[in-house]
């Protein structure tokens, strides 16, 4: 049984307004600065920053595949730890469709753990999945 969407209370509603026309504009800004030409790390740190404005208490990060898509490179994460960011990239993965196929088999709020091999050290590195559906 599926449920209507119920409107927020009156007092609510010009407040949700007021932040879904502020996403809007942020995200207006980063399709022009697309245009613009302004570089790709530039790019994705602001659409970073966009989901962490609007995902409260969140620290966000875009993870890339190297150019033969064997590897994960960072592509924005300005508010993680640099030791996080310097253990994720490069880190090797057997294909993109198993990457894809263990994000998918989780939900939000399941911990996940990554293993990292680099240098001769293995590390762990522990997550919370989020709601993607919870960004605009």
């Amino acid at each position: 049984m599926s449920r209507e969407p119920t409107a927020p209370p009156p007092a609510l509603a010009p407040r949700l307004q007021n932040r879904a026309e502020e996403a809007l504009l942020r995200q207006n800004r980063v399709l022009e600065r697309i245009i613009a030409g302004a570089g790709l790390r530039d790019l994705l740190e602001d659409i970073v920053a966009l989901v962490e404005e609007q995902l409260a208490s969140s620290h966000c990060s875009i993870l890339l595949l190297d150019e033969v898509g064997l590897r994960l490179r960072s592509g924005a994460a300005p508010h993680l730890p640099a030791a996080y960011n310097a253990a994720i990239d490069g880190t090797p993965i057997a294909s993109t469709a198993e990457l894809v196929s263990e994000l998918r088999s989780r939900v939000p709020g399941d911990q996940v753990t990554l293993t990292v091999e680099r240098g001769g050290q293995t590390l762990e590195l522990h997550a919370t999945l989020g709601d993607r559906s919870a960004v605009a």
